[in-house]
């Protein structure tokens, strides 16, 4: 057979496309050995991190099914409000006003209202310029009483309009599935990344919202319309308070951990001693704002930024964030180890032997960012080798299996089991059980599970 010009240059670009592939796996394999002696769990990273190759290319080509019907009225239902929150929003200005115009924003707020300008942080090789980001937004409606009303209706319509477009209104698959295209490499923190399928629809999976029907929002659950296949069953699985007690363990903080080991809930335990109030439980305010203020002080935050986000004054953040690091000192001593190990080596490794490194100028912003990148990146090796455990044992082949898993969601993993097979959910806990080898002992984080043979948002 004669092979026309096109196929041989198609044949040349593909031949090339292999020699130059080999040619860099060459190059990175003797990089690597040069780097083992310094990185002695170099070696098991790649491993690992190439292993995850075949099943996360499964879940791909998998995709997840969904509820046409369902997404089609979720669509038209959030249009419908769009349009009476336009409506609203014309009779609060007095005119028509595109909430995702830069240009008629500014006009709005900076001419017509006279507010003072606030201008965007800007970044390498940008200038700072003015900008209504929800940033900027939220910030007037605290510093005008009377905008506040005004600045929440604007946020909302952004939001419903945003949830409209990026989840309920993707694109599906002529089989009726959704795709994405998870990225193993996606992020500096060996975190998942995700976006649009190879053939352009789809969507990210990666921060699918829960919605908030019963909030001010009443933003509508979109993992509702993602359906389990005919005999299957959806799970959803999530790890237990994994970063508070993945510092616990890197900080050795000792009262934390028996906290954690007695059951306790750490964030209530604070609130009690702070308050005085041994009254205080999970539905109780001040957990919810310890949980916060606590959360964003194990990771360098600064008094001030948390004050604003939490309605509290910068002194009383400052007097809270004193009593936490006189009570659990071991974090603030883990704070100073981790900024000496960035100053003087440039990277942090977490558990599994994963490094992140930092190659530019250190700064505040730089300590923030590696000490958030022990936990998260632990998080994200953790929850992949529950997903490995599952491929390789129960899971292998995917097609038809007693389990499969079909997304991940950071710290969760989303998928199905067979009806029939409910043992598969003791299965599913005990591949994701995985112990953190630390040298005082090991951290097990404990694996929550739901199923629903109704969707992924039914999950309970």
């Amino acid at each position: 057979m004669m092979l026309s010009e096109a196929d041989l240059l198609e044949g040349r670009y593909n031949g090339l496309d292999c020699c130059r592939t080999w040619e860099v796996e060459k190059k990175l394999q003797a990089q690597m050995e040069r780097m083992v002696e310094g990185w002695p769990k170099l070696p098991e990273v790649i491993e690992f991190q190439q292993k995850l190759f075949w099943p996360v290319l499964w879940a791909m080509d998998k995709g997840l099914r969904v509820d046409l019907e369902k997404k089609k009225g979720l669509s038209k239902e959030l249009a419908s409000r769009t349009r009476e929150m336009k409506k609203e929003l014309g009779m609060m200005v007095g005119h028509e006003l595109n909430v995702n115009s830069p240009a008629q924003m500014k006009d709005f707020f900076y001419g017509d209202l006279r507010q003072p300008l606030i201008f965007s942080r800007g970044g390498k090789g940008k200038k700072k310029s003015p900008t209504l980001g929800e940033e900027a937004l939220i910030k007037i409606g605290e510093r005008e009483a009377l905008l506040k009303p005004l600045v929440q209706h604007i946020l909302l319509l952004r939001s419903v309009a945003k949830f409209k477009s990026s989840f309920i209104d993707a694109e599906v698959d002529v089989d009726g599935k959704m795709r994405t295209s998870f990225k193993i490499a996606g992020t500096k923190n060996y975190r998942f990344a995700s976006s649009q399928s190879a053939w352009w629809n789809g969507m990210n999976f990666q921060n699918l919202p829960k919605g908030d029907e019963d909030g001010e929002s009443k933003l509508p659950n979109v993992r509702g319309m993602f359906v389990p296949d005919p005999g299957y069953e959806f799970f959803d699985i999530d790890l237990d308070s994994a970063d508070l007690r993945i510092v616990a363990f890197e900080s050795n903080c000792l009262e934390m951990k028996q906290w954690l080991r007695e059951g306790k809930k750490v964030y209530v335990e604070v609130a009690k001693e702070y308050y005085k109030d041994p009254s205080i439980t999970k539905n109780h305010w001040a957990y919810r704002l310890f949980k916060s203020l606590c959360h964003g002080t194990n990771y360098l935050g600064e008094a001030k930024g948390l004050a604003g986000r939490l309605g509290l004054s910068e002194l009383e953040v400052v007097k809270i964030q004193r009593w936490y690091f006189g009570k659990f000192p071991e974090i603030l001593e883990w704070h100073e180890k981790v900024k000496a190990q960035v100053r003087e080596k440039r990277f942090v490794e977490n558990v599994f032997g994963y490094r992140m490194w930092y190659a530019g100028r250190v700064e505040e912003a730089t300590f923030r960012d590696a000490v958030a990148a022990i936990p998260q990146s632990t998080v994200g090796c953790l929850i992949n080798r529950g997903w490995m455990n599952l491929w390789e044992g129960v899971g292998k082949k995917g097609v038809d299996g007693d389990v499969e898993v079909l997304l991940q969601v950071h710290d969760s993993l989303g998928g199905q089991f067979k009806e029939e097979k409910q043992e598969m959910k003791e299965e599913v806990v005990r591949a994701c059980t995985v112990p953190l080898k630390y040298e005082e002992g090991d951290c097990l984080i404990p694996v929550g599970f739901s199923c629903s043979k109704e969707s992924w948002g039914a999950c309970r």
